[in-house]
């Protein structure tokens, strides 16, 4: 019985880990930058071009993927300066890496 509660216990921690939220702290003011797909060039200033990377150890839903890139980007856009993010292209380096190319803007 003791190893069966173990096992559970296990079971679930390891579900969580592998599916639940994201691994990504946002940066105190990161939050007001926004995420878009579309850039209105003449509303916004380009800032910077960033290649954010998270390596992870368990397989996770490509949603949760999304959303750590999405803060490793608006944390850097917060830094830089800027307002809004683009995601420009995807990488997938390998198993548990991820990565993905974004331009920093300044948007009115």
């Amino acid at each position: 019985m003791k190893y069966l509660i173990i096992l559970i216990s296990t079971f679930f921690s390891l579900k969580a880990f592998a599916w639940g939220e994201t691994f990504v702290d946002g940066e105190p003011g990161a939050d007001g930058v926004s995420v878009v797909t579309t850039i209105d060039q003449d509303k916004c200033e380009p800032k910077a071009a960033v290649k954010v990377r998270h390596t992870g150890y368990a397989e996770r839903l490509p949603g949760y993927i999304d959303e750590d890139l999405d803060k490793l980007a608006k944390n850097e856009a917060f830094k830089q300066g800027g307002n809004t993010v683009i995601m420009i292209e995807k990488y997938e380096a390998g198993r548990g890496t991820q990565s993905a190319l974004y331009h920093i803007y300044m948007c009115n």
